[in-house]
């Protein structure tokens, strides 16, 4: 019985010293050294917490740059197709009526330089240097493509008026064709009308000043709504220029 006793204080001896020993590992010694069990505990939290700010700053700020990215690329896109009809509008050739029975906005009816409708605006340009065989009619139209709306470009190049009264155009039909989409297939252009104002011919009859405008409307490709539905995801301009001006 003795034996059994001094094996069990024995026992309990040892653990107790491994105990101790575990203890004093997780508790402050006097000279400073270790941390104890709450302040490893606190530190882990302080650090998931830090953690957990910086990446939520970083995404926001991913979000943010695709969001700045997407406008501004929409932007771009507009001012592409608004820029490239200004450019055209400086060579609009004003000197003597037109009819036109292709690459034409106006079924046929007499235009001076410029007619449009809603959804499309023909241009008769005259460069510097061309002759007046030489003229180039331009037509922006919007179509359907691949289910989005874009602004397509059909040209006729080496065109001449012929006598009155028919004022017919005649265009080289071996320099005629429709050019590829004017901007990016990202995006598509609101299905709204873009093309207003009074043509050429019509101010020239009435006393008023002739003036196209311009309200354009992008969207990106896999917006299939109005943008009226959601306004921050298009980008809308309008513009209106004198032509010839």
């Amino acid at each position: 019985m003795a034996g059994f006793i001094q094996k069990k204080r024995s026992f309990t001896q040892h653990h107790g010293n491994a105990i101790r020993k575990l203890k004093n590992r997780l508790v402050i010694p006097k000279n400073g050294a270790g941390f104890t069990l709450i302040e490893l505990l606190v530190s882990v939290a302080i650090f998931s917490g830090i953690v957990v700010l910086t990446l939520g700053a970083f995404a926001r700020s991913a979000d943010s740059s695709f969001r700045s990215t997407a406008v501004r690329e929409r932007t771009e896109a507009a001012r592409t197709i608004i820029d490239r009809i200004s450019n055209d509008l400086h060579y609009v050739y004003l000197d003597k009526p037109f009819i036109s029975t292709t690459n034409d906005c106006s079924n046929g009816a007499t235009s001076l330089g410029i007619n449009f409708a809603p959804s499309c605006v023909t241009l008769l340009l005259k460069y510097p240097e061309a002759s007046n065989s030489e003229l180039v009619l331009r037509k922006y139209i919007l179509a359907t493509v691949d289910g989005r709306t874009a602004l397509k470009l059909e040209e006729a190049k080496d065109c001449s008026i012929g006598a009155q009264p028919q004022l017919l155009i005649t265009c080289n039909p071996n320099r005629t064709g429709i050019l590829s989409d004017i901007i990016s297939d990202k995006f598509s252009v609101d299905d709204a009308p873009i093309f207003g104002g009074v043509d050429p011919y019509t101010a020239s009859q009435t006393n008023v000043a002739p003036l196209l405008s311009i309200d354009l409307t992008i969207k990106p490709t896999q917006f299939s709504g109005p943008c009226s539905t959601d306004p921050a995801s298009c980008y809308s301009i309008n513009s209106s220029f004198v032509p010839g001006g």
